[in-house]
């Protein structure tokens, strides 16, 4: 019974080897996840002011559409349509969006996903979204610091048309210029007389520079912190992952010594029977 007792031997040296695995690997596990704890806070923080940036630049977005509607109505730029069949010309203009701060997720952020792939994306999606409303105007605090990185993504898109400098109505040219009580000066005062055009270009420009200033921001601060996230959030699901099959493991070592020790099978390990 020499090749029984090795077949036993061997099954139960691995045993303790795993039984000792299913002891740290959840203490190894708690490590981890106390520092993942820590992690959060500055990441949450750092969300938060990542949207704050981005409310600024949506508030500036908001302020382009109003005027895009004005601009729309009768001063709209724009070309003939390049099949000189169809009598219907193009605006001229640019497809604009409103901003909104995601988080990128990985199935590894689920403490309960033992699949064989932390980057896989069917938990959680691909993406959260940390702002709401419908000009992503909300910040949505529950979702801050969610991610193993955070993304700008399209929010809502509009066509910000170009405008002509004039128009015409009945016989006469007038400007395309802003008027007092019309929509746009209704709801950001201070700009009577100034033409769309003008107004537009200023507009793009702020646009602009709050993205870049909000961008710069995002360049410059997340990187460390949410490569560690993620580092952490794969590192833990490794263990996971690695608990999950030693599990397995220690059930195939317990059946394999019980096959063994069942007098019903002891021909098995004769050989030549």
């Amino acid at each position: 019974m020499t090749i029984r007792n090795d077949i036993i031997g061997k099954a139960t040296d691995e045993l303790e080897t795993v039984d000792r695995q299913v002891i740290q690997l959840p203490e190894l596990i708690a490590g981890i996840q106390v520092n993942l704890d820590d992690l959060i806070v500055p990441a949450t923080n750092f969300d938060r002011r990542v949207c704050e940036l981005t409310q600024a630049v949506n508030v500036k977005v908001k302020e382009l559409e109003v005027l895009t509607t004005l601009i729309s109505v009768s001063c709209g730029k724009t070309i003939p349509h390049p099949d000189p069949d169809v009598n219907s010309p193009l605006p001229v203009g640019t497809l604009f969006q409103f901003d909104v701060v995601q988080g990128f997720r990985n199935d590894s952020e689920d403490p309960n996903y033992s699949g064989p792939n932390p980057f896989s994306t069917n938990v959680f999606g691909a993406t959260t979204n940390m702002m709401g409303g419908g000009d992503f105007e909300n910040i949505i605090t529950g979702n801050l610091g969610v991610g193993v990185t955070t993304i700008i993504g399209v929010g809502r898109t509009f066509f910000a048309q170009e405008s002509n400098a004039t128009k015409t109505v009945g016989e006469e040219t007038e400007n395309c210029d802003i008027i007092s009580g019309d929509s746009y000066d209704t709801a950001y005062s201070g700009h009577i007389g100034t033409l769309y055009s003008a107004r537009r270009d200023a507009l793009l420009g702020e646009i602009t520079t709050l993205r870049t200033t909000r961008n710069n921001y995002m360049n410059e601060t997340v990187g460390e912190l949410k490569k560690e996230i993620k580092f952490k959030y794969t590192q833990r699901h490794s263990y996971y992952y690695g608990l999950s099959q030693v599990k397995i493991r220690k059930t195939e070592l317990e059946n394999i010594i019980n096959m063994a020790n069942d007098p019903v099978n002891l021909t098995f390990y004769v050989e030549g029977s």
